[in-house]
C-alpha cells in the first residue's frame, strides 16, 4: 500500500512526542521525564526518524534485542509497552494502519524479578554497613539506606514516611 504524504511526514519521533505531550498531564512529573528520557535514549536513535506507518515488528524486535543484550530486560519490556501505546495513538489519529507490537509478543524472555535474601550473617551485615558508609551518591539515598539498615523498615515505608511519624525527643 502506498503511504500518503501525511503518513510519510509522521515520523515515529514526531508522533511519540505528540503522544507524550497529550499524556503528560495525566502522569507525575518524574514519570513524564523518565518516559521521554527512555524514548530519547532507547528508541529515537533507532526508529525515531522512520515514518511510523513503515516501522515493522522486526525493526522493533531488533531495537528491543539491543536492550536485552545490554542486560536491561526490564527496560526492554517497558520500552515495548511505550511503543505499543504510541502505535495505538498513531492508529487512532490516522498516522498508522496498525500496531506491530503485538506481533512480537513473547519474543523477549519474561522478566523475572529477583528477590534479595535477607542478610543474617553478622559479618555480611558489617560489610553492608561499610558499603553504605562508603556510598558517595545522593545524600538522601545514603540516609535512606542507613535508615533501612538500622530500622528494618521496608523501602516503601521510608519513601512514604511523614515527619509526624518520628519522635525525636523520645527517640
Amino acid at each position: 500500500k502506498k503511504l500518503s504524504r501525511l503518513q510519510l511526514q509522521c515520523t515515529f519521533e514526531n508522533v511519540a512526542r505528540e503522544w507524550h505531550e497529550k499524556q503528560g498531564p495525566n502522569w507525575s512529573e518524574n514519570y513524564r521525564i523518565r518516559t521521554m528520557a527512555s524514548l530519547v535514549k532507547n528508541v529515537f536513535p533507532y526508529i525515531g526518524g522512520r515514518p511510523i506507518a513503515e516501522v515493522s515488528a522486526q525493526e522493533l524486535l531488533v531495537m528491543l534485542r539491543r536492550l536485552e543484550d545490554r542486560g536491561t530486560l526490564a527496560t526492554a519490556h517497558a520500552v515495548q509497552g511505550l511503543c505499543s501505546s504510541i502505535f495505538r495513538y498513531a492508529v487512532a489519529t490516522g498516522r498508522a494502519e496498525r500496531n506491530p507490537v503485538p506481533d512480537i509478543h513473547g519474543a523477549l524472555p519474561a522478566h523475572v524479578r529477583k528477590s534479595h535474601p535477607t542478610i543474617t550473617d553478622p559479618d555480611k551485615v558489617g560489610e553492608l554497613m561499610l558499603k553504605i558508609d562508603d556510598y558517595h551518591g545522593m545524600p538522601a539515598v545514603r540516609c535512606a539506606l542507613l535508615f533501612l539498615a538500622l530500622t528494618f523498615c521496608r523501602p516503601g515505608e521510608i519513601r512514604h514516611a511523614e515527619w509526624s511519624e518520628f519522635d525525636f525527643e523520645d527517640r
